[in-house]
């Protein structure tokens, strides 16, 4: 909050100070101030500047604003079937402490009208969290710099896995990192590793952990109890076919016969089910705002110029009476509108490109590390809204030449 505070007071002392510094530096540049539509508009707006200098500021928040709530809930929606195969890449998910029960699993499937599918079972150290930097240094344990889970897996179980043939010394190990950030070197427990590779494992955060997993391929089973967990744990993936409900009476009943709990288990489905509820109704709430602070805008705007129409009639009105044509007073009326038009919606891209890093984060949180699908929604947001803001433009420059020219 003290953060938004800061960025609200600075956005006004900019919109003042940097306004009237910005009309006295183009005020000093003779070949552009002295040309008919330049100089009515920047000495027109001069002796105002303090009050609408205010407004542009208001402006510029409430259009950062929309921008950030719109890029966030859309990416989310976006996102969402990426963070569904990130969180299920199979449609159950298990976390045990030791193999699946084969025959179990059988008589639970018939039971259930169940048709079993492809299987998958790692063999992992337990999780354990942490901070990686960029140097690659690990430590473990919560604070405020806690962004990791680490897993550690052999590369034997790797190599079965996704069908490969790494081979690796005991100092050498291969890291699977979802957000594809390459370090120098692995530092764990005062031990340096070798990172010479970064493969992609299937698996994803089957925890549904809002910090980043990163699998850390070990040469044997003696180093990866060395880098991670000396606990093993087995996550089991399920693909089957059935209709909704006999999936969710299958869950539940290879639940209760494990004695799971509820983060052990995930039904894909489910978790469609649960992700379309949570993300559409931020959606709908980022769309309310959005509308609501958008509507906010229009009206400040519209009313903006209308003033600033009601008071310029008179000065226009002598201008003309001197000698300035129709053609010449619509030209700097144009002038000054677009000039100042425009400083608000730049000033939120340039807030909104600061505000990336931080949205970033959060999408991290949800499991979300595609930077590119956020850039995507980012853009044709301003690009939405930017066209929104023209055509307020443009019903605000009529209104404001009907009032002065006619």
């Amino acid at each position: 909050m003290l953060a938004i505070a800061l960025v609200v007071i600075g956005t006004y002392l900019v919109f003042i100070a940097g306004s009237i510094s910005l009309l006295k530096l183009l005020q000093k540049n003779q070949h552009f101030y002295y040309q008919p539509q330049h100089f009515i508009a920047i000495s027109g707006m001069l002796y105002r500047m303090k009050q609408n200098a205010a407004g542009l500021a208001t402006i510029c928040i409430l259009c950062t604003a929309i921008l950030v709530s719109l890029v966030s809930s859309i990416s989310l929606v976006v996102g969402q079937q990426r963070l569904l195969n990130f969180w299920n890449p199979f449609d159950l998910m298990l976390t045990t402490s030791k193999p699946l029960n084969q025959n179990l699993l059988k008589q639970l499937a018939a039971k259930n009208q169940i048709k079993l599918e492809k299987q998958q079972q790692i063999k992992m150290t337990a999780p354990i969290v942490g901070s990686l930097d960029q140097r690659g240094n690990f430590k473990s344990g919560y604070n405020a710099k806690t962004s990791t889970t680490l897993l550690v897996l052999t590369v034997k179980t790797f190599n079965q896995i996704e069908g490969t043939n790494y081979h690796l010394k005991n100092n050498q190990v291969l890291l699977s990192v979802a957000d594809k950030k390459v370090y120098p070197q692995l530092k764990i427990k005062q031990k340096n590793y070798q990172v010479i590779g970064y493969p992609t494992l299937q698996t994803g955060n089957v925890q549904h952990s809002i910090f980043q997993p990163v699998y850390v391929i070990a040469a044997n089973t003696a180093s990866a109890k060395q880098i991670g967990s000396s606990t093993w744990i087995y996550q089991n993936g399920i693909n089957f076919k059935s209709s909704y409900q006999h999936g969710l009476n299958f869950t539940r009943q290879i639940q209760q016969q494990l004695k799971l709990d509820n983060g052990s288990v995930s039904n894909k489905q489910e978790m469609q089910h649960f992700l379309r509820v949570i993300f559409g109704g931020l959606l709908f709430v980022g769309c309310l705002v959005s509308l609501a602070m958008a509507i906010t805008t229009a009206l400040i705007i519209y009313y903006k110029q209308l003033s600033e129409g009601l008071a310029d009639q008179q000065r226009f009105k002598k201008i003309q009476q001197v000698g300035l044509s129709y053609a010449e007073s619509k030209k700097a009326i144009q002038s000054q509108v677009l000039l100042v038009f425009m400083l608000p919606i730049v000033g939120a891209i340039v807030h909104m490109a600061f505000a990336l890093p931080a949205i970033i984060s959060i999408l991290k949180m949800f499991s979300l590390f595609d930077q590119g699908l956020l850039l995507k929604v980012c853009l044709l947001v301003i690009a939405l809204l930017t066209a929104g803001y023209l055509m307020v433009y443009g019903l605000t420059t009529r209104i404001y030449q009907r009032y002065i020219i006619n």
